[in-house]
């Protein structure tokens, strides 16, 4: 990881232009790792620097990733659909110039949301979707359609292990999707590199999967001081480790390749819901996972 944050954010400008939708769900077998903060603050850099981005909150009555900004949720997009909210009401616009959409009572595939795409579509050209380890078996259908899936891990033994199993999980719903992995709470950058090396090499071998591991988030007692002020990191503690760790993952999602689809096509291609939001039993909430041994 490279400590030029100047020269990062500089990249993110450049990297900024007319591609096609970009979108990644993140996604972990334990809640423990800062996925949400890593969510938040990614989408508030790349919305710093020029993007359009939308950041889904699929934790239901946490509302999360409101907590970094000092936001109040008033609905849910599951308001919209019911007809109690307009899109607006329930959409928050966030210091930094992102948005951010609850979408905690939502079920992709269980409630189609095809009248609302063309306005996210004239709005957004980013995607982030922050998926909590209990909502995983709900949001295959979106993760399958994302540009990549982001798939967070520890350093642990025990952490690696369930990375592994919800990379093969996500292997068998997904297939060859691109996935990019990530070491929250580490240590270090070595001991991080050390746990990535792991998980590549047992994807690789048990699974024929390949997986970038594309960053770490090292442990930062500044994420919880920015958290108390309500505040992104890169705005309370631009210098911290973990703040240099979010802008180099945020430089690497604009590198994701745009959809070559138009915007509209693009955002029903990553919404997909069997066609007339008809539920696929296979993606019924409440879904029981199977469990997989530990790798040796």
């Amino acid at each position: 990881m490279s400590d030029n944050a100047p020269d990062q954010a500089q990249g993110l400008r450049r990297l900024f232009g007319g591609a096609g939708l970009r979108s990644l769900v993140f996604l972990s077998a334990s809640s423990a790792l800062g996925q949400t903060a890593l969510a938040a603050n990614v989408a508030h850099l790349l919305a710093r620097h020029g993007g359009s981005v939308l950041l889904l909150d699929a934790s239901g009555s946490s509302r999360a990733a409101a907590r970094w900004f000092a936001s109040v949720s008033r609905g849910d997009l599951a308001d919209v659909l019911e007809g109690r909210r307009v899109l607006d009401e329930v959409l928050l616009a966030l210091p930094g110039g992102a948005s951010l959409l609850p979408c905690g009572r939502w079920v992709p595939g269980f409630r189609p949301i095809g009248w609302l795409l063309p306005d996210l579509a004239a709005r957004f050209d980013i995607v982030l979707v922050d998926v909590p380890p209990d909502r995983v078996h709900d949001w295959w259908p979106v993760a399958a359609h994302a540009s990549a899936v982001a798939v967070g891990s520890g350093e642990d033994a025990r952490s690696l292990t369930a990375g592994y199993s919800l990379l093969k999980r996500l292997s068998g719903r997904l297939g060859r999707q691109q996935y990019l992995g990530w070491i929250g709470r580490a240590a270090s950058s070595a001991t991080a590199a050390v746990a990535a090396g792991r998980i590549v090499r047992a994807a690789r071998r048990f699974l024929d999967l390949p997986v970038e591991m594309a960053m770490a988030v090292r442990e930062d007692p500044a994420l919880d001081l920015a958290l108390r002020q309500r505040r992104p990191l890169a705005d309370a503690f631009p210098a911290c480790p973990a703040a240099v760790d979010f802008a180099a993952f945020a430089g690497r999602v604009l590198s994701l390749p745009g959809s070559a689809l138009p915007a509209g096509a693009a955002w029903a291609a990553l919404f997909d819901d069997d066609g007339a939001g008809h539920p696929d039993p296979a993606r019924a909430p409440g879904r029981r996972e199977p469990v997989y041994p530990a790798v040796s």
